[in-house]
């Protein structure tokens, strides 16, 4: 890094680093932390104090093992948990309820298709005394694919995109299998501010992290669940990361008993006969006149709306009426798919019908 020089303005009251015979220049959150401090004559006692806390604090929390807590987190001060989406902060601890429980969540897949979600960490403060300045996580995927990691919409992300992080510092990454023996998963570094008392609400939840995942394979007909947890010393860039957290310059530890089970399934879809909007199995007349019936006379509608459409465009209306009499008694078309069988046909509106799943 040659001579590096760190130095407080107190006027833009901004961290600059200056590389000797250069100009200054805004700290960048990909540069790394400074090898030296230099206090200049203009530097507040107290401004000093805290960026030495800050700085002190931030590389004990990257560098050092924390301790992996087991139970008894719905009482801990400090912890992640699982929420359902990212979010910037909330005075809610509703997140504590259950958070000794992995969080369990299905989602469905078209067969043939790549399952995919993204997983949402918090930090939960529970009368946490000065606030969470900063913190490092380790996160581990299994049972699939890790296909990103960042902070959008969450607390560490810049102010300028909504978070709170503000001339603070930023390092989130997928880790490379490589160098963590085969496993994969993310890593993350944020440091709030540098240069002002910026922290999270002692008692609240603030998102810090978003992991997006995927199936290791296409959805067939057997259930893939993909599990997303936290375990110290997983390997980025640089040094193995813990997962702990910096409160008045101090390292302070996570309960990290919560974590994520991603159930992918395949999506099945509902089996309707079309042109049957009575539902009796069978298309034919009497179909027609529930059609009307339904439409201008306020008799009850279909269970299956998709079943309503025999001209297959996607709406229900007179013409599909006229659509099952012209097919019927003038030579018309046959009604498309799923038709004279019950079958399936996508994504449709049907909540109940004779042909069942």
């Amino acid at each position: 890094m040659g001579l590096a020089r760190w130095f407080y303005t107190n006027n833009e009251r901004s961290l600059r680093l200056w590389e000797g015979g250069g100009d200054p220049a805004v700290l960048s959150g990909d540069l790394q932390l400074p090898q030296r401090i230099l206090i200049t004559d203009n530097m507040e006692e107290n401004d000093m104090k805290y960026l030495l806390g800050i700085c002190l604090g931030f590389l004990t929390a990257f560098c050092l093992a924390g301790v992996v807590n087991a139970g008894d987190c719905a009482d801990a001060s400090l912890s992640i948990a699982i929420v359902d989406e990212a979010i910037v902060e909330s005075a809610d601890l509703s997140a504590l309820d259950g958070i000794d429980a992995p969080r369990a969540t299905t989602v469905y897949v078209a067969e043939g298709d790549t399952g995919e979600a993204t997983v949402h960490a918090a930090i939960v403060s529970n009368g946490i005394v000065g606030g969470v300045q900063g913190w490092s996580l380790s996160a581990l995927v299994t049972g699939g694919a890790i296909t990103g990691a960042n902070l959008d919409g969450t607390s560490g992300a810049d102010v300028s995109a909504g978070g709170l992080r503000s001339v603070g510092f930023e390092k989130t990454e997928v880790v490379d299998p490589a160098r963590n023996e085969g496993a994969t998963g993310a890593v993350s570094a944020v440091v709030l501010s540098f240069t002002m008392p910026v922290t999270l609400s002692g008692d609240g939840t603030a998102g810090v992290l978003n992991i997006d995942i995927a199936t290791s394979e296409p959805q067939g007909d057997d259930p893939q669940t993909v599990n997303v947890g936290w375990r110290d010393g997983m390997v980025g860039a640089g040094q193995p990361v813990a997962n702990v957290a910096t409160v008045s310059g101090a390292t302070a530890d996570f309960c990290t008993c919560q974590a994520a089970a991603v159930t992918f399934e395949k999506v099945v879809y509902p089996s309707f006969l079309r042109c049957d909007p009575n539902d009796d199995g069978q298309s034919d007349i009497a179909d027609a006149i529930f059609i009307v019936n339904s439409l201008f006379r306020g008799a009850a509608a279909a269970t299956c709306l998709a079943s309503v459409d025999c001209n297959g465009d996607g709406l229900n209306d007179v013409s599909d009426a006229l659509y099952n009499i012209a097919y019927r008694f003038s030579g018309g078309p046959a009604p498309g798919a799923p038709y004279p069988a019950c079958d399936q046909d996508g994504d449709v509106d049907c909540e109940a019908s004779i042909c069942g799943e």
